[in-house]
């Protein structure tokens, strides 16, 4: 009886492999995995699969689609009585997985450990504070002259740029997970000061370990056009990721009752596609009476507002963008039509004859809120409140695709340090117990 279960250490998004013999020919099996982090917190979940002809249950020896005990790590949910910290799991540095692998009939048993790394033991860790945003670098140890990475996110976000960053920095980028301040105080209210970007590319470009000339910027939602936009101003970024972002400044549905501009640059407003009256007033009802709000329809009208208008003003130049591009974005985006208005920037593209490569990644059933590869859907979609009605396995395969995307343009116009040893979706090595 042999069970190999590998990598037995590895990132959380890299694939699990599973190769167990002894079982009885065709014979029922039973594969649970069981998850412990905090003080009586306990997640699972389980599968029933069969043994082959040969009394073998296999899982992940080809090279492609997600397997099924892949697909497992998905479904992890909290057992009964169980408390739910689930941010505090998944934002900490490991995650122990406990596999139990039973046969129904003959009763052939395995247990495995699983070690899951948010981030490699070896990367570098330093911290950012600038003055409307501050964040965390990473970097492998060892590394010099890297290509590097501003991963954008605003303060309340369910998903901290900082883990984003770190997964990639795993990969062979260097980092800057960057979180954002609103300033609530200049004279336009609440806003981005898009100066706050600008000093962030400055001191990236400085940075002792990066390459000056190889700057890109990651962003999603709204931090997506803030990445969009300043890539566009700042001729030192070359390249962007946006996901799910929008082709024209808008504010957030919060600021919806004020006439404030959501981005400030050089001190001041920058135009923005303003909701209408009608939305306002409805806007304001549903502050009062805690009534849903259907923000894609907001942003819909203020959208068809502003064409209608002519104003050309308020559209992200997306054009001046001196680098490569890639979009991904969703159709069932309940949030705002990004698909859409993904659309309208690579029209605005084609129109100005954009000289560098451009593509757009187009979901089915994501939604707003990405779910990172093979972590629980239940944390994101609970944390985002972003469930949209699609099934989960859809949903998680479409952030698996999007994420594979992302590396993908990233190691093609950006190309990492050389990590093929310990990067994910390349190691070798198995790990067997």
């Amino acid at each position: 009886m042999r069970c190999f279960l590998y990598p037995d250490i590895g990132l959380i998004d890299e694939q699990l492999s599973l190769h167990t013999e002894g079982f009885f020919p065709d014979e029922p099996v039973n594969i649970k995995v069981t998850m412990s982090h905090a003080k009586n917190s306990v997640w699972s979940a389980s599968m029933r699969t069969f043994a082959d002809s040969s009394g073998k249950v296999i899982f992940g020896e080809q090279k492609g689609d997600v397997n099924e005990l892949t697909r497992l790590l998905w479904k992890l949910r909290p057992e009964a009585n169980t408390v739910n910290s689930s941010a505090q799991t998944f934002r900490s540095k490991t995650t122990q997985l406990y596999f139990t692998i039973i046969g129904e009939s003959s009763g052939t048993s395995f247990t495995r450990e699983v070690i899951r790394l948010a981030k490699e033991d070896n990367l570098l860790h330093e911290k950012y504070e600038g003055v409307g945003a501050n964040g965390e670098f990473f970097c492998p140890e060892g590394e010099t002259n890297l290509p590097c990475l501003i991963v954008l996110g605003q303060s309340g976000e369910s998903l901290p740029p900082q883990l984003i960053a770190a997964m990639l920095a795993s990969h062979g980028w260097g980092t800057l997970g960057l979180t954002l301040q609103v300033e609530n105080e200049n004279r336009q209210g609440s806003a981005i000061e898009i100066e706050t970007l600008h000093r962030a590319v400055d001191w990236l470009e400085k940075h002792r370990y990066s390459d000056a000339s190889r700057i890109f910027i990651y962003g999603a939602s709204h931090s997506g056009t803030l990445a969009l936009y300043t890539a566009a101003k700042n001729p030192k970024v070359k390249g962007v990721i946006a996901v799910n972002a929008s082709s024209h400044i808008f504010q957030k549905p919060e600021q919806a009752l004020s006439n404030n501009s959501p981005v400030m640059e050089q001190g001041e407003a920058v135009p923005f596609a303003g909701f209408s009256f009608a939305d306002k007033c409805k806007k304001y009802f549903r502050l009062i009476t805690g009534g849903e709000s259907d923000y894609e329809q907001f942003y819909f009208r203020a959208l068809e507002k502003n064409k209608k208008s002519g104003r050309t003003d308020t559209a992200v130049p997306a054009e001046n963008i001196n680098g490569p591009l890639l979009l991904i974005s969703s159709k069932s985006d309940k949030y705002w039509p990004s698909f859409r208005m993904s659309q309208e920037i690579i029209g605005r593209l084609t129109q100005h004859s954009f000289k560098f490569p451009s593509k757009n990644i187009i979901l089915e059933t994501s939604g707003h809120q990405l779910v990172l590869p093979f972590l629980p859907y239940k944390y994101f979609m609970e944390s985002s409140g972003d469930a949209n009605g699609s099934g989960e396995m859809e949903i998680c395969s479409e952030g698996e695709k999007a994420w594979r995307a992302i590396l993908h343009f990233l190691n093609k116009y950006c190309p990492p340090a050389p990590l093929q040893q310990t990067a994910p979706f390349s190691r070798e090595k198995e790990h067997a117990r």
